[in-house]
């Protein structure tokens, strides 16, 4: 990628969407887990996501460049099979959000993850 793409700058990271039935079942949860938290800002249903790699601030410009990297990189990968198996404060030390610990049962994520991060170091 060229650093120096003109355009204002976006934060940008590459997620795994949710199946519906997963979606359903983190946002009943998240909605028992905050019930009466009113400090607590519950992230809405359709924005739940499995994030595979954080981009960062990146120039506009690159996004679409991004997606194509990336789009290529993943192309023809098994779908993971994500189990939770946790909970963290993210960042540990002053939290803003409650992330699910996910194990990668047969390592698809982390294949995904490898390719799309080699892709876009390469690009």
């Amino acid at each position: 990628m060229d650093p120096g793409a003109v355009g204002e700058g976006v934060r940008l990271f590459l997620a795994l969407d949710l199946p519906d039935g997963a979606r359903a079942a983190i946002g009943r949860w998240r909605d028992s887990a905050v019930r009466g938290r009113n400090e607590l800002r519950p992230v809405p249903d359709e924005a739940l996501h499995v994030t595979l790699v954080f981009l960062g601030l990146r120039p506009r410009g690159l996004v679409e460049r991004i997606w194509q990297t990336a789009d290529r990189a993943l192309a023809g990968l098994a779908a993971p099979t994500l189990a939770p198996i946790g909970l963290k404060a993210v960042p540990p030390h002053r939290p803003r959000a409650l992330a699910i610990d996910l194990e990668d049962r047969g390592g698809e994520a982390a294949s995904a993850h490898e390719a799309v991060s080699g892709a876009l170091g390469e690009a």
